[in-house]
């Protein structure tokens, strides 16, 4: 029987960026989500989304476009515990 061990996420970041058009800033804002793993290897979903799977430790998978507000993100990897978190994405 394997051993079941958490998946652990070492760089998960939200924030905005902000549109530079010359119309109103807070209609365009817009945010990304960098994600990475250890192990990598790991399938991502955003709100139940496929995003991609995780490269290895120094690369991340970009979301982009993001509208600001809550998001279910959730990393897979056979033999590990799924992660489950909810992140922010929030204009300042």
């Amino acid at each position: 029987m394997k051993l079941v061990s958490w998946l652990l996420l070492i760089f998960l970041i939200g924030t905005v960026a902000w549109s530079c058009a010359a119309e109103d800033i807070s209609a365009n804002a817009t945010g990304y989500l960098q994600v990475s793993s250890v192990p990598p290897g790991a399938v991502v979903y955003l709100d139940a989304v496929y995003q991609g799977i995780t490269p290895e430790p120094e690369g991340f998978i970009n979301i982009t476009n993001l509208d600001p507000r809550e998001y279910s993100l959730v990393l897979k990897k056979p033999d590990y515990v799924d992660y489950i978190s909810t992140v922010k994405i929030v204009s300042t």
